[in-house]
């Protein structure tokens, strides 16, 4: 699917990392990684709940950049970027969408694109003469991909699957024949990942196409 026209045509005129590795699978820990340089069992970063934040003395990017006399700025979606942790109070500008800011879906605490852009455009326009670093972020292909009907790739999706929770496995999973029929093992986050369901491929590929609905809203 031609999710990403426009993120395409930016990146024709962009300097684009193509080869790089994650050293997470999940954001907090890994935007730690990406901003300080250190391993997420070296910053120490990797739950959410422990009262945890970055050590004010492990240097950051955004540090470095305020020390050469750049702008820098931050508009994020909140959550795992909060300034609690200890990263993103170190811009010299921070702004988050959350809760009732959310437009494209009915997420409970992921803000999207469709808001911090917004932001970001009118700080740039009072900072573009400057040297300036912006870190621009949204939640948009964020599981739950529950965006807001109409649905525009697979409409005639007739389950009756629950796609408001995050949809887990937690290893490979190989699938059981049923009637016939493929049908993988899955867990909901709403319900501490305690009971199983069971997804078969059309199910499979509405959750696909709903991701990629998420895709195409945020390059809108």
């Amino acid at each position: 699917r031609d999710t990403t026209p426009n993120l395409d045509n930016l990146a024709k005129e962009s300097l684009v990392f193509d080869n790089t590795f994650g050293h997470s699978s999940w954001t907090l820990p890994e935007g730690i990684s990406i901003y300080t340089g250190l391993y997420p069992y070296t910053h120490g970063i990797m739950n959410r709940y422990d009262g945890k934040s970055l050590n004010p003395g492990n240097p950051s990017l955004i540090d470095v950049l305020n020390q050469e006399g750049y702008q820098t700025a931050a508009f994020t979606g909140g959550f795992d970027y909060n300034p609690k942790f200890g990263l993103t109070d170190r811009f010299s500008h921070y702004e988050e969408c959350t809760n009732s800011l959310n437009i494209n879906s009915g997420l409970d605490f992921y803000g999207e694109l469709a808001c911090t852009v917004p932001k970001a455009a009118a700080w740039l326009k009072n900072n573009a003469n400057s040297k300036f670093f912006i870190h621009l972020q949204g939640y948009d292909a964020h599981c739950p991909f529950n965006q807001l009907p109409p649905h525009f790739y697979d409409p005639n999706y007739k389950g009756s699957e629950d796609f408001t929770s995050c949809i887990w496995t937690f290893a490979k999973t190989e699938p059981k024949i049923i009637d016939g029929q493929k049908y993988y093992e899955v867990y909901y986050s709403g319900i501490g990942a305690k009971k199983k369901y069971m997804f078969g491929e059309k199910d499979i590929n509405h959750l696909i196409a709903i991701y990629d609905e998420g895709i195409k809203s945020a390059d809108k």
